[in-house]
């Protein structure tokens, strides 16, 4: 049975919940353009607009970052502090916003860079020859003439008896 007082809390713990999402994301530093839409046409159809990228306030940076003991925030922080030349580890790393701002802005230029010459080069592949020296002697086989009903011929000699 349902008492108004359940309601109620109900209620107020989700407003609270929102109230706290809304605390971290300005802490985060991230900024909002807009929210998802329903906008109904003319003939009464329902339609979405699409939902409008958020701005970050760092460069490269995709995404909102992880929670702490987020399984990927640790695995790609070990492997930067263990082995700092990582592209992947320190790219992962600026997309989520973990990154100081001067290494960033480093990051961000160093991989739009790559991305521009991967535009300007050839998407065919390049072709080697390649020459093979064998040392191996050549082999020739001689081969049993066919007929024109298709019998084989025997050679003096053959295998075939």
């Amino acid at each position: 049975m349902k008492t108004p007082n359940s309601e109620v809390k109900k209620e107020k713990s989700l407003t609270s919940d929102k109230k706290q999402r809304e605390k971290s994301s300005e802490q985060n530093g991230k900024k909002k353009k807009g929210k998802k839409k329903v906008v109904k046409g003319s003939d009464s159809s329902v339609k979405k607009e699409k939902k409008e990228k958020k701005v970050y306030d760092l460069p490269g940076k995709k995404r909102d970052p992880p929670e702490e003991r987020d399984p990927l925030r640790i695995f790609y922080e070990s492997l930067y502090s263990q082995i700092p030349t990582s592209e992947m580890a320190a790219i992962w790393m600026m997309e989520s916003g973990l990154l100081q701002k001067d290494v960033a802005n480093k990051l961000f230029e160093a991989k739009r860079k790559k991305a521009q010459q991967q535009k300007l080069g050839s998407p065919m592949k390049m072709v080697v020859n390649v020459k093979k020296q064998s040392d191996s002697s050549s082999v020739t086989v001689k081969r049993k003439d066919v007929g024109n009903c298709g019998k084989v011929k025997k050679a003096k000699g053959s295998f075939f008896k």
